[in-house]
């Protein structure tokens, strides 16, 4: 409501903008000392209940020794003295950050390259959203329940507690991709193992098992590093040939040339010379396994502005796996285990999708829901892993913002692991590649 009267006689408050031009003073009625003469002004604007304030940017008077004077009282006469103080803009409304502005916020303060790398292609995501009030129902879900990863042992595991089991583990990861048949996605690698059948990426880390307990010396750098097709077939034997095997031998070979160059033979030796650090200004544990071995080098470059986009995927993977393996040894004590994501694979935003926390547009949707073959380093495919580190990324925050436990990427990946991996009613998408 707008007041008849000014009771106070201060200038600006409940008259209207043309009684105060009609009291303001001609120049040559003010003060020769003032640095502000108020005219009649054509270009006056109206801010709140007749507030004053001169409307262009160029009015420099406006600017000159004014911010902490007083409004002057009227006149008896009805003018007002100058200088007068012209009350400040209206406050302009600030949006409030967005949950992507307030993730990458504190990405950019991560030792952690990932996630920050990812945000070109998070503000520009075209085929694939992220449903925010699903991702809010979920943690509150999940805001009871203590979130516990693997501890992965497995039968399919070394059953020990030493350097070895370090060496296993990342041996295994630096080939931890792709088990499924091009012709036939349903049909997965599979191996025997103890009387058991084990599938998919199980059963590759069966044949390593199974090659260690038949002597095959695949944790010897030199043994890796001269690895024949015919060797690696027969660590592989399974219900078909193992997929990209030429590229499993290969990626074989250079890991036994470089642990023998760089580390005396054993990745345990990596973990030391990291100090148990996963980022460490390039030289953690995630770092030198991208850096110096190719196979974990887990980056894809973004077309429209030839950006890298990181995922690392196997590398946080290997890192992961022992953390919990390990967990209570001594062996491996990470520092910054909450520095990592979670890992972005097939399994993980099957089972974002299948929880309804990312949506995928009809385009996008119709190929991975008709097993159409998605282009490694595409669009969606990138986006589809950008949107998955993301996506984990929020519900983390919520589910600890909500929750009574704790949380981190390790706990949020293997609940969406889980969620994808025993989700039988979908798909997830198919895309040839190493990385995962």
């Amino acid at each position: 409501m707008i007041p008849e009267l000014n009771p106070s006689g201060l200038i600006g408050v409940g008259e209207t903008p043309q009684q105060l031009q009609e009291k303001a003073p001609k120049k040559d009625e003010t003060d020769q000392g003032e640095h502000f003469s108020w005219q009649n002004r054509a270009d006056l604007k109206v801010y709140g209940p007749y507030c004053p304030r001169a409307g262009t940017e160029s009015d420099q008077a406006v600017e000159t020794g004014m911010e902490d004077t007083p409004v002057r009282r009227l006149e008896d006469n009805g003018q007002a003295r100058a200088p007068i103080h012209l009350l400040m803009e209206e406050p302009q409304e600030t949006e409030a950050p967005s949950a992507l502005d307030r993730v990458m916020e504190e990405a950019r303060t991560s030792s952690n390259p990932v996630l920050k790398s990812l945000e070109p292609i998070l503000r520009d995501s075209r085929f694939v959203k992220i449903n925010h009030d699903r991702i809010r129902e979920i943690a509150k879900g999940l805001t009871e329940k203590e979130l516990t990863p693997a501890n992965w042992k497995f039968p399919v595991f070394i059953d020990e507690d030493s350097d070895r089991t370090i060496d296993f583990f990342m041996l295994g990861n630096a080939i931890n991709f792709k088990f499924w048949e091009n012709q036939d996605p349903n049909q997965k690698f599979a191996t025997e193992y103890n009387g058991s059948n084990w599938d998919g990426a199980f059963g590759m880390w069966a044949c390593l098992k199974r090659a260690l307990d038949r002597g095959i010396p695949v944790l010897d750098a030199d043994y890796l590093g001269n690895l024949t097709m015919e060797q690696g077939r027969e660590i592989f034997s399974g219900n078909m040939e193992i997929p990209m095997l030429k590229e499993r031998v290969e990626i074989f070979r250079q890991v036994g040339q470089v642990l023998k160059e760089k580390y005396n033979g054993h990745f345990s030796n990596l973990v030391k010379d990291a100090g148990y650090k996963c980022f460490d200004d390039g030289n953690g544990i995630v770092e030198r396994l991208a850096r110096d071995f190719s196979s974990y080098n887990d980056v894809s470059r973004l077309d429209e502005t030839g950006e890298d986009l990181k995922f690392h995927k196997r590398a946080q993977l290997a890192v992961g796996m022992l953390y919990n393996r390990l967990k209570g040894t001594g062996l491996f004590d990470i520092k910054d285990i909450n520095e990592l994501t979670v890992f972005a694979d097939y399994e993980l935003p099957k089972g974002l999708r299948k929880l309804g926390i990312m949506e995928y547009t009809d385009f996008l949707a119709e190929k991975v829901d008709s097993r159409e073959l998605i282009l490694g380093d595409s669009r969606e495919e990138q986006e589809i892993r950008a949107n998955t580190i993301y996506a984990a990324k929020l519900l983390e925050d919520e589910v600890n913002r909500l929750g009574k436990h704790k949380v981190n990427a390790l706990n949020i990946d293997f609940f969406l692991w889980w969620n994808g991996s025993h989700s039988s009613d979908s798909y997830h998408h198919l895309t040839e590649t190493t990385a995962y």
